[in-house]
């Protein structure tokens, strides 16, 4: 698998929580033993954590609050 190419191809369609995730993952040993079901799922899960905590940032920061 060619991974860095992966990679950049999910920066640019926008997923960074899912880059940073494969990232992650690559650099766990014996992850090659999780079931690719449950890698897909950490990094879906990654990247709707990410936009939810955008959307949040940007709600916080038009309610102006003190």
């Amino acid at each position: 698998m060619l991974t860095h190419p992966t990679i950049e191809q999910l920066e640019r369609l926008g997923f960074y929580g899912m880059a940073d995730a494969l990232r992650d993952q690559l650099n766990l040993p014996g992850i090659e033993q999780v079931a690719f079901m449950d890698r897909l799922g950490e990094m879906v899960d990654r990247e709707a954590n990410r936009r939810e905590s955008i959307r949040l940032r940007s709600r916080l920061r038009r309610a102006r609050l003190r």
